[in-house]
């Protein structure tokens, strides 16, 4: 599920109610994945209004993301 949301998160920045539809899960339970990626600084938030916005925390993040997807499906 965690690799789902980097997947998402990798292409747009998503709010949890954006997040839930894209993953067909409930609220709870993309919030508390949401929860620990925040926790461990993979994931930033940026409140608009009354939603609240999910987004890689940094360029760092993404390259490293990049690379292990890469390594994961490189030619053998």
């Amino acid at each position: 599920t965690r690799l789902k949301i980097f997947t998402l998160l990798s292409k747009n920045t998503l709010n949890v109610e954006e997040l839930t539809q894209a993953l067909n899960m409930t609220q709870s339970a993309v919030s508390h994945q949401l929860s620990s990626l925040r926790k461990l600084n993979l994931v930033r938030t940026e409140k608009v209004g009354r939603k609240v916005f999910y987004s890689l925390a940094d360029d760092h993040v993404m390259q490293i993301f990049k690379q292990a997807w890469d390594h994961v499906f490189e030619d053998h």
